[in-house]
């Protein structure tokens, strides 16, 4: 608790990595403060028909099924280089946590975690732990992957960044 409260005095994100020399193997926490209440910023999460909507890159996100607390989409990426397709599950663990999979991409295989903690009235940490194999995607992603074992860690810190900080914005629309 101490460590949140330093942390986040500014207002700002934070990125951890754990085990960056790893490939594969290293772990983001990404970790960002929104100002709107946990339900809010779960909505956010859950609505990801919505995300072309606040996450420039995403063209299209295709419902293929949907079942209790999870769903499958489809999503089709514009990135700069390349553009993307992944199928996707999200899961609805429970009304602090959502977990999503990319069960086949040419990003490669990853998965994340989004811990949504109060962080007081009208207040939500945000946080996210992630992993991808990018060395199982598209050529450009997995030359990437070969140059550098720090490239992976890299990657996903600017994913969980742009992910975290654009689910936030919906939340925040919707308190005004």
């Amino acid at each position: 608790l101490e460590f949140r409260r330093v942390l986040f005095r500014s207002g700002g994100a934070a990125a951890l990595v754990y085990y960056p020399d790893a490939g594969p193997g290293a772990r983001i926490t990404v970790i960002v403060p929104v100002a709107a209440p946990v339900a809010l910023v779960r909505r956010a999460l859950l609505e990801a028909e919505r995300w072309p909507e606040f996450i420039p890159a995403l063209r299209t996100v295709t419902t293929l099924s949907r079942r209790g607390r999870r769903a499958a989409y489809r999503f089709d990426v514009a990135a700069s280089l390349l553009d993307i397709g992944a199928v996707t599950t999200l899961t609805e663990v429970s009304e602090r946590r959502v977990d999503f999979t990319v069960q086949e991409s040419d990003f490669g295989v990853a998965a994340a975690r989004w811990d949504l903690l109060d962080d007081g009235p009208g207040r939500t940490l945000v946080v996210t732990t992630n992993w991808s194999d990018p060395a199982q995607g598209h050529w450009l992603l997995r030359q990437t992957a070969r140059s550098n074992l720090t490239a992976t860690a890299g990657m996903n810190v600017a994913v969980e960044l742009i992910l975290a900080l654009s689910v936030s914005r919906p939340a925040l629309r919707s308190e005004e």
